[in-house]
């Protein structure tokens, strides 16, 4: 009878002898499907891929090695082949991420992509299993339709088809809730709800899948929910094969969307929701700074007149110090000299608190000078063109007519509105005030924190017409700082991970408006 001490030593070396006599992954040592996790993962990324898809990037890894080797050994010997090897590199580098259906192109490059190979392998090294449960799969949907030539589901009949397929992978109930993937589809992609074809079905299951299977993979003490951080691995996990990486502001705007907070974590329910508006998104090409949305906006010293820029230098110069700045102390006395040489009224009040917003060294510069003078006196000659009383007042129907030029000049107010954002603002406009007509003073202190953000865009714009990842959180500080907020925003992003996401990103004045509103909510910009 052994004692318990040489028991504990043959199991250790039982164990030890099983370790080091295989050299294979251990995800081959053991039956796959034993691991639930695993059987999601697997099957679910197979579904959402398509087997033919994944041979095909398969073979195309395969010939890179080959390929790679021959390049080296080709320019080594100075030979002429190097070039027709590199360009064979180059068109399995392009066609690598492209799929079976219609989408955006992806934002990783093959070089930088250190998860696709993994997955991919981990695939072969099941790819019949895999296979076999697909064809079960396809066999169980079409027992359960009516029409055998061309096999559909309705959305009625969903729960009963899941439950049918959840029976030939041998998963109980555990896919009760993929119905509600189904029916977020059409809302995602703006159709028309109508039946399930079997290529669709299975697309959406493996999603519903590899979801569950990624956030039980990170669950790992089945606490209900996961941290923030592991959502954005999730991310770059979940959109490996397509290409896709998840990018900050994205992520940042999802969050706020559907009110993730990164103290609480991320339920099933929101990491579901989450995930499949963000794949569905990339797949239409929307994504915050990666050029999605442009829109054409000219600088402010442009659009002034000559004379009036050279009014504005003089009196910066009278003002000024000798290093090219003066000092924001000195606003008081500018004031009153801005106000008599350009009739602006009473509507420097906001001023003092916008050039603070934007200044970092107690002086302000030529450029932040023109960019926010320059606003006020835009809006004023607007306001005067379009007075029926010579300058004093404007009637609140005829709003539209100096923001549709005001707009010519900025490019947009609010991208979440498209071509109607100019009769949106009108009318957000027009509702400041109980009266049917608005002095310049009201018109201007309606549309300040749209100024405020113009001015904070241009001066942090690099002369690209977008905001580079660093630029934009100086920005939005800028803006929390106007508005008086605390720095929300950017110590939520500065949380998260950024070795899972694509910091290449560049914001144009849109995108710029919607981060801004994230930041700062809608309360801040007049809307209704």
């Amino acid at each position: 009878q052994k004692t318990a001490y040489e028991m504990l030593r043959s199991l250790v070396g039982s164990e030890m002898c099983i370790r080091d006599r295989s050299s294979s992954p251990a995800l081959v040592q053991m039956p796959a499907f034993q691991n639930l996790t695993w059987k999601l993962l697997l099957v679910g990324r197979l579904l959402r891929v398509t087997p033919d898809d994944v041979e095909r990037k398969l073979i195309a890894l395969e010939e890179l090695s080959t390929l790679n080797q021959a390049l080296a050994a080709a320019q080594k010997a100075g030979a002429a082949q190097a070039t027709t090897i590199a360009a064979k590199i180059e068109k399995i580098h392009r066609e690598f991420y492209l799929l079976e259906g219609r989408s955006a192109p992806g934002n990783v490059n093959l070089s930088d992509d250190k998860l696709s190979a993994g997955m991919l392998y981990s695939l072969r090294d099941h790819l019949e299993l895999l296979k076999q449960e697909e064809i079960n799969l396809r066999a169980a949907f079409r027992a359960a339709c009516p029409n055998k030539d061309r096999p559909s589901v309705e959305l009625t009949g969903l729960r009963d088809m899941i439950d049918a397929c959840a029976r030939s992978l041998s998963l109980g109930d555990f896919m009760q809730d993929a119905q509600d993937m189904f029916s977020e589809l059409f809302y995602l992609r703006g159709e028309k709800r109508r039946p399930f074809s079997l290529p669709e079905f299975l697309d959406v299951l493996g999603k519903w899948m590899e979801l569950y299977g990624l956030f039980r993979k990170h669950d790992k003490f089945k606490a209900g929910y996961i941290s923030v951080n592991n959502m954005v691995e999730c991310m770059e996990e979940f959109g490996a094969l397509m290409g896709y990486k998840p990018t900050p502001f994205h992520v940042m705007e999802l969050c706020v969307e559907f009110d993730i907070d990164s103290g609480f974590g991320v339920t099933w329910e929101e990491f579901r929701l989450v995930m499949h508006r963000w794949i569905e998104s990339k797949k239409k090409g929307d994504d915050m700074g990666k050029g999605a949305h442009g829109a054409d906006a000219l600088p402010t010293r442009d659009v002034l007149q000559p004379t009036t820029v050279e009014e504005l230098r003089q009196l910066f110069t009278k003002f000024g110090k000798p290093n090219g700045t003066f000092d924001v102390l000195a606003l008081g006395g500018l004031f009153e000299e801005i106000c008599y040489s350009f009739n602006l009224g009473g509507t420097l009040s906001d001023l003092f608190r916008l050039f603070r917003a934007v200044e970092h060294t107690s002086e302000i510069s030529w450029d932040q000078f023109v960019s926010v003078l320059g606003k006020w006196i835009i809006l004023k000659q607007l306001f005067v063109n379009y007075s029926k009383d010579g300058g004093s007042t404007i009637l609140g129907s005829d709003l539209e007519y100096p923001l549709r030029d005001l707009k010519e000049m900025w490019g947009c107010f609010d991208p979440r509105y498209g071509n109607n954002d100019v009769s949106v603002m009108a009318k957000e406009v027009a509702s400041s005030v109980n009266t049917p007509m608005l002095t310049f003073e009201e018109f201007c202190n309606a549309l300040r924190f749209q100024v405020a953000f113009k001015v904070i865009f241009e001066l942090n714009d690099a002369g690209t017409g977008s905001l580079s990842y660093s630029n934009t959180i100086k920005a939005v500080r800028s803006v929390e700082d106007y508005c008086g907020l605390a720095p929300a925003f950017g110590q939520a992003l500065g949380g998260i991970d950024h070795a899972c996401m694509d910091m290449d990103v560049q914001l144009t004045w849109p995108e710029f408006l919607v981060v801004a509103h994230l930041a700062v909510g809608d309360e801040f910009d007049g809307s209704i």
